[in-house]
This record gives C-alpha cells, sequence and structure tokens, in this order.
C-alpha cells in the first residue's frame, strides 16, 4: 500500500475517502476487525447514496460491498473485488 492508496487500518474514523467503484466520495464512519477467519480489517463508509463496507481480504485485495434493505433487515451485497481507496484532501 502506499500513501495514496493507505491499508484499511490506516484510515481514521470521519475521514473523507473516495472508492473507485463510486463517484461520489464517503466518509469513514467505523474501521474494525472482521469477525471472518480469511479477512482482516474492515471500514464501514457512508455518504448520501447509502452505506458501504470494504473489507481487507486475506490476500490484501479489498472487496466493495453496499449495504441493501429487506424484509429480514439490512445485509452487505458484494458488489466488486479488487477497488481501491483513497483519500481526499491531503
Amino acid at each position: 500500500m502506499t500513501p495514496d492508496n493507505p491499508a484499511i487500518p490506516e484510515f481514521e474514523e470521519g475521514e473523507k475517502i473516495k472508492v473507485s467503484e463510486r463517484a461520489t466520495p464517503m466518509e469513514v464512519e467505523e474501521v474494525r476487525d472482521s469477525k471472518f477467519d480469511d479477512a482482516g480489517t474492515e471500514l464501514v463508509a457512508e455518504n448520501h447514496h447509502g452505506r458501504y463496507l470494504i473489507r481487507e481480504d486475506g490476500d490484501g485485495s479489498l472487496t466493495f460491498k453496499v449495504q441493501v434493505s429487506s424484509y429480514w433487515g439490512p445485509s452487505w451485497s458484494k458488489e466488486a473485488t479488487d477497488v481501491e481507496v483513497t483519500r481526499i484532501g491531503e
């Protein structure tokens, strides 16, 4: 990872980020350890379009998910893999 494309644990709550899969910037809500064994860290971000989850997989790649709502409540729908996440305003 580089300063322009940092690892997920390097982000902080409140930071503005850009994800390669979306045109609209978003704000980091939470950075947490993943509950899945094959993943490292997760980042939850939000903008006026919705909430998103970016998970750092065991191989270092990033998976991008979108929060969807259904009768049973919210869940994460896989959107893309190998995404890039960058800070805004540095």
